[in-house]
């Protein structure tokens, strides 16, 4: 039975060319890839780091692996990470970004040498309030 290309062309009019799957792939190499140029960049300079948005505690894990002598805050609204991942008490920021940011700003200016940041929700929508226009 031959195959109707028209319908064929439809059904493919409303997917998208990547998964979900090799778009996080992508992010998450361009992360690494990012992250790697700012460790060379900060090599031999003194500060601190910041990492906001702590999620499951894997880009945390990350930079205290290769950043092993630097203090590293973490702000975020609440834990919700695997416990290997989950920085010592008296550097976590806990509660609303704005607050917390505005408060390790007045704490630690002037010392910060990297700030990653990968804030977020899974609602669009949620994500695009929180860009400043």
């Amino acid at each position: 039975m031959p195959t109707d290309a028209r319908s064929k062309e439809s059904r493919d009019e409303g997917r998208r060319k990547d998964s979900r799957l090799e778009r996080l792939l992508f992010r998450l190499e361009a992360q690494r890839i990012c992250l790697e140029w700012a460790f060379r960049e900060i090599a031999g300079r003194p500060g601190i780091v910041f990492e906001m948005g702590l999620g499951h505690g894997r880009t945390y894990d990350h930079l205290r692996i290769h950043l092993p002598e630097r203090e590293i805050y973490v702000l975020d609204r609440e834990t919700d990470c695997f416990a290997d991942c989950t920085p010592p008490q008296n550097y976590l920021l806990l509660g609303d970004i704005e607050d917390t940011l505005a408060a390790a700003a007045t704490r630690f200016g002037g010392q910060v040498i990297l700030a990653h940041a990968d804030m977020g929700s899974y609602v669009e929508a949620n994500n695009i309030a929180t860009v400043p226009n």
